[in-house]
């Protein structure tokens, strides 16, 4: 499979924006609830190619 700039640069804001929500929820600022949410919201924008669904 071969991406393109554009594709590789949504990746690689859907994992930054998904590792800082994740250690949000890790220190107690989000509930899992909040979190699944922000999940959801981060595949929808970024459209991500590798994403556990």
């Amino acid at each position: 499979m071969s991406i393109n700039s554009d594709q590789f640069e949504r990746e690689m804001r859907y994992q930054a924006m998904l590792a800082i929500s994740q250690k949000m929820h890790n220190e107690g600022l989000l509930s899992a609830d909040d979190l699944k949410l922000i999940e959801g919201y981060l595949r929808e924008k970024y459209q991500p190619i590798f994403c556990a669904a």
